[in-house]
């Protein structure tokens, strides 16, 4: 990315010198070569070094080191916009760095973009991040039934809300007796003119 931009091998190496000299005990150095290349170059999309970042939030995460988790996760969002895998170690890294309420927007985006085979890990990690929200608000789940106005809610519960929603959805949809369909069959009221998105797709969803 760097040499492709035009730089000389001299500049790469003295990028290189610098990287290496700003380098905490055991940092690999390359990184730091590759970080600074994508500040220079912001545009482009580059799935092998995202999942270089990718690999490396995880292993922040696997010591607890949710801040480096954090940054790296971006960094690899960044150079694979709408990766699932990255949006899920954004997630996970928001959720322990306390910033619930941004991890469970992390969560419904990563949602919207994922395959069959990786909805269940995002929808894990999703409730895990929405029952640390609720036991942080000091709520539970029964606080979203009788007399909860979604409308007039302040905007975390209406995430928590819409991640409930999602939730619930997830159990519907593993009942024996779903079918595609099922919901606009028999739940038309749910639909703003009788077919169209589902209640999770609405901005304030409507709980069934």
């Amino acid at each position: 990315r760097t040499l492709g931009r035009g730089a000389s091998s001299e500049q790469f190496e003295e990028l290189r010198s610098m990287a290496e000299a700003a380098c905490q005990p055991g940092e690999p150095w390359h990184f730091r070569v590759l970080l600074a290349a994508v500040k220079q170059d912001p545009t482009g999309r580059d799935e092998e070094a995202a999942k270089l970042f990718s690999n490396r939030s995880m292993c922040h995460a696997r010591m607890a080191r949710w801040p480096q988790s954090h940054c790296d996760a971006s960094a690899a969002l960044h150079l694979w916009p709408g990766w699932t895998k990255a949006q899920y170690r954004l997630t996970e890294a928001l959720a322990n760095s306390g910033q619930l309420k941004a991890a469970l927007v992390q969560a419904r985006k990563a949602r919207e973009g994922a395959l069959k085979g990786e909805v269940g890990d995002i929808s894990g990690l999703q409730a895990r991040t929405l029952g640390k929200a609720l036991r942080a608000d000091g709520k539970t789940l029964k606080d979203f039934d009788n007399g909860f106005d979604v409308e007039k809610a302040p905007p975390e519960q209406q995430e928590q809300y819409r991640a409930l929603a999602m939730l619930e959805r997830d159990i519907f949809h593993g009942l024996r007796g779903w079918k595609k369909g099922i919901e606009e069959e028999t739940c038309a009221d749910l639909f703003s003119s009788g077919k169209g998105g589902w209640d999770t797709d609405r901005d304030l969803p409507v709980r069934f």
